[in-house]
């Protein structure tokens, strides 16, 4: 079965040598305009009598969030696929720095996770801030791991696709045993 985003993907690699890969604008909007009219209930019941903490909810925290999607809207954050490995302006992974890539769901929000070798770890961490980061990680998930924020168009094909990517551009083969995807040595 073909798969057009997977087809686009790859040729689009083939021809430039690198992939870059956006949120989706659709589901920023969607966020955005969610934002504003909270935003809109809670000024309008600023004016009325009620909860005064629920106001500060409503104006406070997703006009915060409002402000943050608008920022992602005006410039969004992209990853950069290539024969290398994955980079963007926090991670810079090589394909064999990864063990595995699988999604990380919380509630409706999916993140691409990257699964790391103890190598691809310790080059992750290479600051204090990304060392904090990559600390917690292991912790949540069970190993070290970094994570893509979404949301994606596509999403699970681009999990699919950037495992596929990593099987067929990695030295090594999968570390990860009983994992779906193995690799021959």
């Amino acid at each position: 079965m073909s798969h057009p985003m997977r087809d686009r993907w790859n040729q689009e690699l083939a021809l430039t040598d690198e992939v870059r890969i956006g949120p989706s604008r659709w589901r920023l909007v969607g966020l955005l305009l969610t934002s504003v009219g909270i935003v809109a209930i809670g000024v309008f019941l600023w004016t009325e009598t009620g909860s005064q903490i629920v106001r500060g909810l409503c104006v406070g925290f997703f006009g915060l969030g409002g402000v943050a999607v608008a920022v992602r809207l005006a410039r969004p954050v992209t990853f950069r696929v290539d024969r290398q490995g994955v980079r963007s302006a926090r991670i810079d992974l090589a394909w064999d720095d990864i063990d595995r890539i699988t999604e990380w769901k919380v509630a409706s929000n999916r993140s691409v996770l990257l699964l790391l070798s103890a190598e691809g770890a310790e080059r992750l961490a290479s600051t204090n801030v990304r060392r904090a980061m990559v600390k917690a990680d292991a912790k949540v998930v069970g190993r070290w791991s970094t994570g893509i924020a979404g949301p994606f168009s596509h999403h699970a094909e681009l999990v699919e696709w950037l495992e596929e990517c990593r099987l067929a551009y990695s030295s090594r083969p999968t570390a990860i045993p009983g994992s779906a995807h193995t690799k021959p040595v």
